[in-house]
């Protein structure tokens, strides 16, 4: 053929290969704005509409319009893996949901108002992740039980208040005061969070940098909160300290009516 631009008509069979310069063009529609090009080096574009709508190099592929794949039923696949064909990603056969599947079964599900799981949910290791923080953190959780691994405190000894005063976990939970201002979401006055134990109260803060706090030691751009395993150790040891106090009631009961029933015979 000679230089320049060749159109062929008709339908044609090539035995060997075709060959096209490099960032020359194959047109799709004679020569107007669709096209397969070798933009550069090892990189080929396909162009519609005049621009490039999918790139390929050694490396990668990049697509700058949307992929559209066709819809799976519940626990199907609309992209999956060579290797593992029932194993990827797809939106279960409903509009506005994406859904994991692996093994043929979906594992998690997302809505545009609630996810869905049906496998555990387990962190990286022993104490390796955090749920929330100071300005956001969950309004409720529903569970059957909930389990403590190793954290739950013996508080019998004493505890600390924010004031470093050593007492009781009678005297520590008789120390918690009524906050003067704030409300819970009930309407009720809450806990003056301040005066827990020391080791319970947890100043509001965020990756582990305490929040500006205002005028009135309000924390700016959060909430404090409160450590609830080590109040359980401090809840545990106070009931213990009435149990006592309670025996020691008795006995003196007991024998106070032994000395009674004795002065009523002796008269």
């Amino acid at each position: 053929m000679t230089a320049g631009a060749q159109t062929v008509a008709g339908a044609k069979s090539f035995s060997d290969d075709l060959s096209v310069a490099a960032t020359k063009k194959l047109f799709l529609d004679g020569g107007g704005d669709s096209y397969l090009i070798e933009s550069a080096a090892n990189t080929v574009d396909i162009f519609v509409g005049g621009a490039s709508r999918i790139s390929s190099t050694t490396g990668a592929v990049t697509f700058t319009i949307p992929i559209y794949l066709p819809d799976a039923a519940h626990n199907g696949v609309s992209i999956a893996f060579a290797s593992d064909t029932n194993t990827g990603i797809s939106n279960g056969g409903a509009a506005d949901n994406i859904e994991f599947a692996t093994g043929g079964t979906w594992r998690l599900s997302i809505g545009t108002t609630t996810a869905y799981m049906n496998v555990d949910f387990l962190a990286a290791g022993a104490a390796s992740m955090n749920i929330g923080n100071a300005a956001s953190y969950i309004n409720d959780v529903s569970y059957k039980t909930l389990t403590d691994r190793g954290c739950l405190p013996w508080c019998d000894d004493g505890v600390e208040l924010s004031d470093g005063k050593i007492v009781s976990d009678l005297k520590a939970l008789c120390s918690i005061k009524k906050h003067e201002t704030e409300k819970t979401i009930h309407g009720l006055p809450k806990l003056d969070y301040r005066t827990f134990p020391k080791k319970s109260y947890r100043p509001a803060a965020i990756d582990g940098k305490l929040l500006p706090r205002d005028k009135d030691d309000f924390p700016v751009g959060g909430a404090d909160g409160i450590e609830m395993t080590m109040m359980f150790g401090v809840f545990i040891g106070a009931f213990k300290e009435v149990n006592t106090e309670l025996d020691d009631l008795k006995a003196k009961v007991t024998d106070l009516n032994q000395r009674i029933a004795t002065l009523e015979k002796a008269a």
